[in-house]
């Protein structure tokens, strides 16, 4: 896709016409100044000194100018270029506008390592750095998705739909870069876009979803319907609009306990909500707690590997929480639960070794090139 390398203007690289970026993948995980390097969808967003519509505009008029002036060409090869820069350019244009209409710009990917792709999607407010330790040495080109609203990223425009609108983006970016036979990590709001995604494209082969269901409040409340939390999304959007970034920073605090067992992590987890666009939050946590998305799922031809957080500190016995578990993945074949023990709902911080021989086990059983 990437357009035009040979040219250069103001020592700077021609973008790819759809992402606004020439490089397929980005290599290492910080930039020299200690940035992390990020790729994004649409070609609105400027990263890393590329071209961004403006400079687009601003190549499209200096052409004309020169044109219209009917000068001799002295350099016609200098001529040339700019007009193949121009036209680079124009084609920029167009596609910032498609990826607009389609609601681009739903996340950032960091491109790392070599080997099988693996998609890693984090948790509602978090960052692709809950998955760092687990896929250190792991021989995989690994796909670090953080989305837009999460961890210092700007919110998507619109707000919603945010998980349907982020994991038919992720769907898109797996056609345009030719990804196949990939596994998809996704942990909580994460697990459930990548099941979003695996029901979308047939180039998953694998899913593993850590800690997340298809109805999530269904998890807390058996009884409840699809109907009774549809009813309640109006109520649930105005109290979220009520609430104030303080209060939903003071109340993401106070189930810190819930998310991680260490105090550490448990920071670590309230300084990725810090740095989240608290709309971007909102408008994710409303869908999540009243959307049901089991009819959405149903077509998922890949194998799926669940792991389910076990402490019993929580109250629930373990063969209470896996049926819990075990129901809302009943309509599907393919489907393995794992429980892991002494672990909240940070499995990958809680128990890291664990988790990692979780996911090698899970890459290596779905690994049809073995």
């Amino acid at each position: 896709m990437a357009l035009l390398h040979c040219l250069d203007f103001a020592d700077r690289p021609i973008p790819s016409p759809l992402y606004g970026q020439a490089p397929r993948v980005v290599r290492g995980a910080r930039a020299a100044n200690g940035e992390r390097r990020r790729r994004s969808q649409g070609c609105e967003r400027r990263v890393s000194g590329l071209l961004d519509t403006s400079t687009c505009k601003v190549y499209l008029t200096l052409l004309a100018l020169e044109v219209c002036m009917s000068r001799p060409l002295s350099d016609p090869l200098s001529l040339l270029k700019k007009s193949m820069l121009a036209l680079a350019a124009l084609l920029s244009l167009s596609f910032a506008h498609a990826a607009d209409e389609m609601g681009g710009d739903r996340f950032v990917v960091e491109v790392t390592g070599n080997g099988r792709a693996v998609i890693f999607i984090p948790g509602l407010t978090s960052s692709p750095d809950v998955f760092a330790a687990a896929q250190e040495k792991l021989y995989v080109e690994a796909h670090l998705i953080t989305p837009a609203g999460f961890d210092g990223v700007p919110a998507p425009a619109p707000l919603t739909p945010f998980i349907d609108s982020l994991a038919a983006d992720i769907v898109r970016y797996l056609n345009d870069e030719d990804i196949s036979d990939a596994a998809i990590v996704g942990h909580s709001m994460g697990g459930l876009t990548a099941l979003l995604v695996a029901a979308k494209s047939d180039r998953m082969s694998a899913v593993m979803v850590i800690d997340s269901v298809p109805f999530l409040p269904r998890l807390f409340q058996p009884s409840i319907t699809p109907e009774q939390v549809d009813a309640s999304r109006a109520v649930l959007t105005t109290q979220m609009a009520a609430l104030s970034d303080e209060s939903y920073l003071d109340l993401a605090r106070q189930g810190l306990p819930r998310q991680a067992m260490k105090p550490e992590d448990q920071s670590r987890i309230m300084e990725d909500v810090t740095r989240a666009d608290i709309s971007a939050a909102k408008a994710a946590f409303i869908e999540l707690m009243s959307t049901d998305y089991t009819p959405q799922l149903s077509g998922i031809d890949a194998s799926i590997t669940v792991l389910v957080p076990f402490d019993p500190m929580t109250g629930f016995s373990r063969d209470l929480l896996l049926a819990r578990y075990e129901e809302q993945y009943t309509f599907l074949e393919q489907v393995e639960l794992r429980i892991v023990e002494n672990a909240r709902h940070f499995i990958m911080l809680d128990q890291p070794a664990v988790f990692r021989e979780e996911l090698e086990q899970f890459l290596n059983k779905n690994d049809k090139g073995e």
